[in-house]
């Protein structure tokens, strides 16, 4: 993939996937559970971060999506819907 180019000084990236913070003027998220918890993202550089879909990299499999949301996923799947 060309995301490791990214890393290069300099580098502007012209892909999809990695738009810049700006883009998108956004304060906070909050999303409401079904049970009723709220959960609100608010400092600036989760907020920015999580604007990013294409931006974590795993060898051999490329760009895979934000791990930290992909971690908490699989834990809550294994949560829910444990035997």
């Amino acid at each position: 993939g060309l995301i490791p180019l990214l890393k290069i000084e300099g580098m502007i990236p012209m892909s999809g996937g990695t738009p810049h913070e700006d883009t998108f003027p956004i304060k906070s998220y909050t999303i409401e559970m079904v049970d009723g918890t709220t959960v609100c993202i608010d400092d600036p550089k989760l907020v920015a971060k999580a604007q990013q879909y294409m931006h974590d990299i795993s060898p051999g499999l490329g760009t895979i999506g934000y791990l930290p949301l992909l971690s908490w996923i699989r834990q809550h799947v294994a949560e829910q819907h444990a035997p």
